[in-house]
């Protein structure tokens, strides 16, 4: 089984514990993984583009065409730089 974790980080300050916000279980791991970079694709919509040069519509379409390891590489980016409030993750449950 395969759980995918929605967390809040509130203001993202390192004393901050994340809090459990969320959770979807899949049983197979290709519709987890899926689900996952959807999920992740549909969070990151904003991030790092200025609305002046593109709307919310076109953004999400470019994202969604990404890869998963395209878009946990655009998450790492803003967790590093501390401008996302939530961080998903992908859980595989024995």
């Amino acid at each position: 089984m395969y759980k995918i974790q929605v967390e809040y980080l509130g203001c993202m300050h390192k004393y901050v514990i994340p809090k459990f916000t969320k959770s979807f279980s899949f049983s197979s791991k290709q519709e987890a993984l899926e689900k996952y970079r959807i999920l992740l694709a549909t969070y990151l919509i904003g991030y790092g583009v200025l609305w002046d040069n593109i709307s919310e519509e076109e953004h999400e379409k470019k994202l969604l065409a990404k890869s998963l390891e395209e878009l946990k590489e655009i998450e790492f980016e803003a967790l590093f730089n501390r401008e996302l409030d939530y961080k998903i993750s992908l859980v595989e449950c024995v």
